[in-house]
Parts: C-alpha cells; sequence; structure tokens
C-alpha cells in the first residue's frame, strides 16, 4: 500500500496562501464522523506545478481497511488501518461536502489535487465507480488544476479503469496514478516488505499507460512512483544506493513507454507495523534524506528528463518517535518547502552538516 504523506507546512511563511478562516474552523453545516483526523488534513503546499493539496477520503472496504493491509502486506506502513470503519456513499459524499467549504480559500489556486483513501482509490472496492466519478468531477471543476493524482496499486492500475478517468477530458489536465514502489530490490519489496508486486506487474503498469498515452496523447497521463528511503531491508550504507537505484527503475521504464514519471521520496519512520516487524529498524536520518534526495536529483538531470522530485514527511500520526520527527522537520522544513517547489538541491546545502 502506497505511503502518502505530505508535507504540512506552518502557517507564518512569505508563499502561504491567504489562509482565509483557521484551519479547522468551518460553518459547521457538516456532519461530525464525516471530518477527516487533524494528522489527515493537508495544508497546500507548493510542488513544480504550483499550489498542491492532499485530500483523504474514506475507504468502502469492509471495516475501512486497505485490502493489502488485511492481507498482511506492507509491513511497514500503518496508513492501510484506515478511520475505524467502512466508509459508504453517503459518508465520503459529505466529506467532500466538508473539504469544499474547508478550503473554499484555496480551491482557485490548486494546481496539483493529491486524492487518497487509505488504499487504492481506483479499486471499486475501496472507492466506487460512481463515488470516484464525484470526486474526479469535482477536481476537473477547479479553474487552476493541471495535475490529479489517485493512490493505487498495481492491480488496478490497467488501461480500461484508468482510461474511464481520461474519457471525460478537460484539456490540460494530466491524470497521474500513484504507484507504491517503495524499492527496486525485488527482495526488499516484496520478501521483506511483502509489497507482492512482482516486476513482471510493474513492467504491465508501465505498458497499459503508455497505451492511454498513445490514445490520448502523452500529456494526459503520467505515473507517480512512491520511493521509501532507508526502509526495511536497507543499511546505513545502502540506503541511498536503493533510493538511486528505484528511481532509475521507474525514470527508465518511464522513458522507454512514453510516461512521464515524477518521484515522491519518502523517508522511512518506524510505525506500529514496523517496529513490530523490524524492531532493529531504525528511522531515516534527515542526512540520510538529503544525500538521497541529491543523488536522485543528480540522476534526473543526467537523463534530461522532465522528473518533479516531491519529498513527503508528514507521519499522519503514526511515527512512534514523534518528538524526533517533529524536531527533524522543523529543521528541514523551510528548505524542504523550496526544494519541492524548483528542485534545486542547492536549497539543501548546509542540511546534511547540521544533522551530520
Amino acid at each position: 500500500m502506497p505511503f502518502f504523506w505530505e508535507i504540512a507546512l506552518s502557517d507564518n511563511r512569505d508563499d502561504s496562501l491567504n489562509p482565509g478562516p483557521p484551519f479547522g474552523e468551518t460553518s459547521g453545516s457538516t456532519m461530525p464522523g464525516t471530518i477527516p483526523r487533524a494528522e489527515s488534513r493537508f495544508q497546500p503546499v507548493r510542488d513544480r506545478y504550483g499550489w498542491r493539496l492532499a485530500l483523504v477520503f474514506g475507504n468502502h472496504a469492509p471495516g475501512g481497511f486497505c485490502p493489502s493491509y488485511t492481507h498482511e502486506r506492507c509491513f511497514h506502513c500503518d496508513i492501510g488501518a484506515g478511520e475505524g470503519a467502512a466508509f459508504d456513499l453517503t459518508t465520503n459524499r459529505q466529506r467532500l461536502a466538508w473539504f469544499q467549504e474547508f478550503y473554499q480559500p484555496h480551491l482557485a489556486s490548486v494546481s496539483h489535487l493529491v486524492l487518497y483513501n487509505s488504499g487504492s482509490v481506483l479499486n471499486p472496492r475501496e472507492m466506487p465507480s460512481e463515488m470516484l466519478e464525484e470526486i474526479v468531477t469535482f477536481a476537473r471543476s477547479l479553474p487552476a488544476v493541471r495535475v490529479i493524482s489517485l493512490d493505487s496499486r498495481e492491480p488496478y492500475l490497467r488501461r480500461e479503469t484508468v482510461g474511464r478517468i481520461l474519457l471525460p477530458r478537460r484539456t490540460g489536465i494530466t491524470i497521474r496514478p500513484i504507484l507504491g514502489i517503495e524499492s527496486g530490490d525485488d527482495r526488499i519489496r516484496n520478501e521483506v516488505l511483502r509489497k507482492g508486486m512482482p516486476r513482471t506487474a510493474i513492467n504491465r503498469v508501465f505498458k497499459d499507460l503508455s497505451k492511454l498515452a498513445a490514445e490520448f496523447g502523452p500529456a494526459s497521463i503520467g505515473l507517480d512512483v512512491n520511493v521509501v528511503i532507508a526502509g526495511p531491508g536497507t543499511t546505513h550504507t545502502t540506503a541511498v544506493v536503493d533510493a538511486v537505484m528505484t528511481a532509475r527503475h521507474a525514470l527508465t521504464a518511464g522513458v522507454e513507454h512514453g510516461v512521464k514519471v515524477d518521484l515522491n521520496l519518502h523517508p522511512y519512520y518506524v510505525g506500529s507495523r514496523g517496529s513490530a516487524h523490524f524492531p532493529d529498524h531504525p528511522r531515516c536520518s534527515p542526512a540520510t534524506t538529503v544525500r538521497a534526495v541529491a543523488k536522485i536529483a543528480e540522476l534526473v538531470r543526467s537523463m534530461a528528463t522532465d522528473c518533479s522530485l516531491f519529498i513527503g514527511w508528514n507521519d499522519e500520526g503514526h511515527d512512534r518517535e514523534r518528538q524526533q520527527g517533529h524536531r527533524e522537520i522543523e529543521q528541514a522544513r523551510a528548505a524542504f518547502d523550496r526544494f519541492n517547489h524548483t528542485n534545486d538541491t542547492g536549497v539543501l546545502n548546509g542540511l546534511e552538516s547540521t544533522w551530520g
């Protein structure tokens, strides 16, 4: 199950949007219970496309659990536990209405909308097609939107599934499913993390998206790939190598199939499942994060590919070492924000020496 960390930035920034009402305050017209947890409410942040906003919807699978979580996959991640109950059309429609009210001061400026549901939004068991269509219709209605990303897993990234989203097109919008490859090392991905994602399945995703690019145009479709930095199965000496290798595999496949790949770079933190399955594996150090990001940015330049990099750091309340995590991100917040907007590694200079 892919990660969906975003950086929740503080309000005292020069580049902030006009915040409107304080976050967490609404008119009270939406029903309690449909409001997402505070840890899952993301402020708009900037990436290379402009203002980026992540929305977390409820999961319709039994218990609200991601099926991969239920079947003991993705040992490194707690997000699949969902919100404690299954959603239905009524409750997710209420959440959509709440989002429209809560983020109303920001919506006209959002360029990149990212959709999550603690699992796969492209799996009809977790997000019925009717509900997904309503959400995507809302996303397309936003005047500045250029990119819509949808969190998913490889079984649902198929030509027919993604093609249905592309059919009611609006010129200038790119649909970008999100695939949590996490590691390009087959052993780490499938034996250590238990992703259940063979290389043949990854290749099939690229082939299907390539067919859609040929049918609808290359600007209509892309792929966001999640890369875990220093996750279980790596060591202090192999963490950066693994992250760069994963990025290279994804970017190479994108070039070969004519699919534009962007990379979400996620430093590993220790959650409940990670602690249980990998009790001796530490969190990713900030210094390792900076080294990996710099090396991946160098790779992107060397391949001359138009790839957007985004460092995701928010733990959505799952980090068991939360105080340490908060200290680290407070030190890096401004630099990571600038990097996500510009992909200029120069803004990271000095961070590694600060952390050691």
